[in-house]
């Protein structure tokens, strides 16, 4: 192995290990800090949800945080 071959070589280490470590960190963040509620849309009964959804300009997750946060002030 020449010293380009492992200069190379422990960089390729370097990345891994960030990476490593960045899914670790993650996956820590998202235990202690984070919950996922699941939705599913029928492809027949609900088209028009389905087609309001892929035209919207924000991502989907902001957009039902934006409507639920909407509907807790009407509540209020």
């Amino acid at each position: 192995m020449n010293d380009k071959e492992i200069l190379e070589k422990a960089e390729e280490i370097k990345k891994e290990k960030a990476k490593a470590k960045k899914k670790a960190y993650k996956k820590e963040y998202n235990q202690n800090k984070a919950i996922t509620k699941g939705l599913q849309f029928n492809k027949n009964t609900d088209k028009d949800i389905i087609e309001h959804i892929n035209k919207l300009d924000q991502s989907f997750n902001s957009y039902i945080k934006e409507l639920i946060r909407k509907d807790i002030k009407n509540h209020e």
